[in-house]
C-alpha cells in the first residue's frame, strides 16, 4: 500500500538520483541487446479537435515518424482523406467517440511496417495499439486517452492491457494522456503503475489540474 509517506519517499529519492547529474532522466526501457536500432521518435500531444489543425501538424511536427494526439474529437464526417490532404508520408490509424469529446489519431510514417492490434485493446479504456517494425526490431506503441472523472475501474483495466501488451512484446512504449496530477498524493495507482512497469514503458503523461486547464486551440 503506498500512503503519503511512502509517495513523499519517491519523491525525495527521484530528486536525489536526478541532482546527482549521472542519472537519464527519461531511460529507454530496452536494453542494449533488445534495443531499437538508430532513432525513432515519437510524439504526443493533446490535440482538442484535431480536423482544423492539420495544416499546423504536418508543417511543424512532421519531422516526428509517430505522431500521436488524444482528443481528437472525430466521427464518421470526418474521412480518412481529408485527414490525410495534407500529407503523403504518413499512415493513419483512429479510433473515434464523438465529434465534441475524446479519440485517439496516429500518423506513422511510411518508413516503419506498422499494424494495429485489437487483440490487446479493451472497449473500456480508450487506446490505440499498434505494432511495428523498424531495421530488426518490433515493438509495441500504446495511445491512451482517460477522460476526467473516468470510472476507477479503467486504472484495472488499463493495467490488464500492459500486462497483455508484456506477454505479446516486451519492447512496448505508452504515450498519452491520464488526465491526472502527479504532485498529488491520492494518485496513488498512477505512482504504482510507473514504478512498477518503468522497466518496460515509457510513460509520457499530460498531468492536468482540474482547476487549469490549457488545451491547444
Amino acid at each position: 500500500m503506498c500512503n503519503s509517506a511512502n509517495l513523499h519517499f519517491v519523491y525525495v529519492l527521484a530528486s536525489l538520483l536526478l541532482i546527482s547529474g549521472d542519472i537519464e532522466t527519461n531511460p529507454s526501457p530496452l536494453n542494449s541487446s533488445q534495443g531499437i536500432q538508430g532513432v525513432v521518435s515519437i510524439l504526443h500531444l493533446n490535440i482538442r479537435s484535431i480536423r482544423h489543425k492539420l495544416s499546423f501538424i504536418f508543417e511543424t511536427l512532421s519531422d516526428n515518424a509517430m505522431l500521436c494526439f488524444a482528443e481528437s474529437h472525430l466521427d464518421e464526417r470526418v474521412t480518412d482523406t481529408h485527414l490525410l490532404s495534407e500529407c503523403s508520408s504518413f499512415n493513419l490509424y483512429r479510433r473515434d467517440v464523438t465529434a465534441h469529446s475524446s479519440g485517439i489519431v496516429v500518423y506513422v510514417s511510411n518508413g516503419l511496417l506498422c499494424q494495429g492490434r485489437l487483440d490487446i485493446e479493451l472497449t473500456t479504456v480508450q487506446s490505440l495499439w499498434l505494432e511495428l517494425r523498424y531495421k530488426y526490431t518490433c515493438f509495441l506503441l500504446c495511445t491512451t486517452y482517460r477522460p476526467p472523472k473516468s470510472r476507477v475501474a479503467v486504472w484495472d483495466d488499463f493495467i490488464v492491457r500492459i500486462e497483455r501488451a508484456m506477454e505479446v512484446n516486451l519492447n512496448s512504449v505508452v504515450v498519452g494522456d491520464l488526465s491526472e496530477n502527479l504532485l498529488n498524493n491520492n494518485n496513488t495507482i498512477i505512482i504504482i503503475i510507473i514504478l512498477f512497469y518503468s522497466t518496460i514503458l515509457i510513460m509520457l503523461l499530460k498531468n492536468r489540474r482540474e482547476s487549469q486547464q490549457h488545451p491547444l486551440h
